[in-house]
């Protein structure tokens, strides 16, 4: 697969191609048209979730960690976009990348959060997406193909995410 480094200001441009890209100093790898393979993550009380079949779809996904203060940034508005209406908290799946379970749980807890969390204990996500930065963020279709994907937190990715998911808000 070619990659290729896209200024911010192209980062709205569609390819069928992965491409590395810089963002927010941050960056991240996409593979946009990428089918998801399935990984095993654990919930924060010690339940198997098989990520993406385990989950309702479209989705957003965010990696994340609780000593990242943008992850927290972007959690906090995805959790008031939730309670304003404009996105199916069922729609979102919180993947932390490797804490205790124990830390997560604290972390979710205390941050009110109302959609669902679960651990990358094994690095099995983080592999599979090559994530290393944090928070990154990835919209994910029907068919669990990622077709948009960002790193760090951008003005945008809140409309993203909540225009993603519209469709879902009158489904249980």
């Amino acid at each position: 697969m070619r990659s290729k480094i896209i200024p911010p200001h192209l980062l709205s441009v569609r390819s069928a191609h992965g491409f590395n890209f810089l963002h927010q100093n941050c960056s991240c790898t996409i593979f946009e048209n990428t089918k998801l393979l399935s990984v095993p993550l654990q919930t924060p009380d010690g339940q198997t979730l098989t990520f993406p079949n385990d989950v309702a779809k479209p989705l957003v996904v965010i990696g994340w960690s609780t000593w990242c203060v943008p992850c927290k940034v972007e959690m906090q508005r995805i959790e008031l976009s939730i309670k304003a209406g404009n996105i199916n908290p069922k729609h979102v799946l919180a993947i932390n990348l490797g804490e205790t379970p124990a830390e997560v749980k604290a972390y979710v807890n205390n941050a009110g959060l109302s959609f669902p969390v679960a651990i990358d204990s094994t690095g099995a996500f983080s592999q599979q997406m090559k994530l290393s930065i944090t928070p990154t963020v990835y919209l994910v279709d029907e068919n669990s193909e990622v077709i948009w994907a960002s790193s760090g937190v951008g003005v945008t990715e809140i409309w993203r995410i909540e225009s993603h998911l519209k469709k879902t808000l009158n489904t249980n």
